[in-house]
């Protein structure tokens, strides 16, 4: 059954969209409310309007009607668009399917033997059928969002590998064949790169998130990441920075605080933290260098608790990150989960609303100083 909304736009509460909101805040003015997000809040908006998960992703008419659903509500009015690791597998031979409930699963992976290896080498990937659908759609999108800021969107090279070679395998060439990993994630890497500069040319340059969640230390050690993540994350943000010529974020779910130091002099510009982490010790880590975002739980926090806790949760996490030197944007520690009851969704963006007021870089929010 459909719900009735709140719009914080209207009820005066938001003065500014998220783009300018955040330009603003980053050039040192004081803003509306400190900057904030919901990673992926299309999707519960949807469920809450009485469509299914399928439904969002299969009517590209009621997607972007969720997106500009989203811009008129909290004035959130940007949207990713992007090629995840199921997208690069496509194009190497990978295949996949969909469930019941709307999530993307890969069903056959393209390299289950590095002897096959040599066949994925030197694809033309822009002529590929992958690629040509994707610009094909980048394109209605782009057309469609009119007045939505278009970002970019890829994953890193151990997740984009992750696409290619199941998980498990590719955990054990870490042990057993490492020469054959490096090469994979080269070519991931390089992959990943190309697309980019296709996007850029297509599309045009734009801000670009890099997702990684296979390298989250629940998955690798720290000695695996400094291995087999470091140098080819860091070829690819790098490569971003060069095409688009704007700092790219990443976002790693899980446990990362021991890799926390690998990004201070990176070509990164924002560092989006999972809920398992403490944002302020991430702030104390990482705030001189970049903007820090995060981390409200998704799950025990969004979907399972109520409208007070998340309020009183919205609270601490301004409370410690707020001040950050660099800038802090309040967000989701992951997507937003797609059963998340519009109360809570509200609940968030009326305590922004309140403790957030008055934001400015670096400092606490009048919200919160005036409490």
């Amino acid at each position: 059954m459909s719900k009735k909304f709140i719009s914080f736009v209207d009820e005066g509460l938001l003065n500014m969209t998220y783009t300018s909101r955040l330009q603003s805040y980053l050039e040192g003015n004081v803003v509306d409310v400190n900057p904030f997000d919901l990673f992926d809040v299309e999707t519960p908006l949807a469920i809450n309007s009485g469509y299914s998960k399928k439904d969002i992703l299969n009517d590209f008419g009621l997607y972007t009607d969720m997106v500009h659903l989203k811009k008129s509500l909290y004035g959130i009015d940007y949207m990713y668009i992007g090629m995840d690791q199921k997208g690069i597998g496509s194009i190497l031979g990978s295949e996949t399917k969909m469930t019941e409930k709307g999530d993307s699963l890969t069903s056959v992976y393209a390299l289950d033997d590095y002897k096959d290896f040599s066949k994925m080498e030197n694809i033309d990937i822009k002529s590929s059928e992958t690629v040509v659908n994707f610009i094909e759609k980048a394109k209605k999108t782009k057309e469609a969002m009119r007045g939505i800021t278009i970002f970019g969107a890829v994953t890193g090279p151990l997740t984009t590998a992750s696409g290619v070679r199941p998980v498990e395998k590719l955990l054990r060439d870490t042990r057993k064949n490492k020469e054959d990993i490096k090469r994979l994630l080269k070519m991931c890497t390089d992959y990943t790169i190309e697309f980019v500069k296709i996007f850029t040319e297509e599309i045009g340059g734009c801000f670009f998130k890099i997702a990684d969640p296979v390298s989250s230390l629940n998955v690798i050690s720290k000695k695996q990441y400094d291995e087999f993540t470091q140098p080819y994350m860091e070829k690819l943000s790098d490569s971003v920075y060069e095409i688009t010529g704007i700092k790219p974020m990443v976002h790693i779910c899980g446990k990362t605080d021991k890799v926390w130091e690998n990004f201070r002099d990176s070509s990164f510009s924002r560092f989006s933290v999972d809920n398992i982490e403490d944002i302020g010790e991430l702030k104390n880590s990482l705030g001189d260098n970049m903007i820090i975002e995060g981390n409200i739980a998704p799950m025990d926090i969004l979907l399972n608790s109520d409208p007070e806790t998340v309020r009183n949760e919205v609270k601490t996490l301004l409370q410690k990150a707020s001040d950050s030197p660099k800038g802090f944007i309040l967000n989701a520690g992951c997507t937003v989960c797609d059963n998340t009851p519009i109360e809570n969704i509200e609940s968030y963006i009326r305590a922004v609303c309140e403790f957030g007021k008055d934001a400015s870089i670096g400092n606490l929010p009048k919200g919160l100083t005036n409490i």
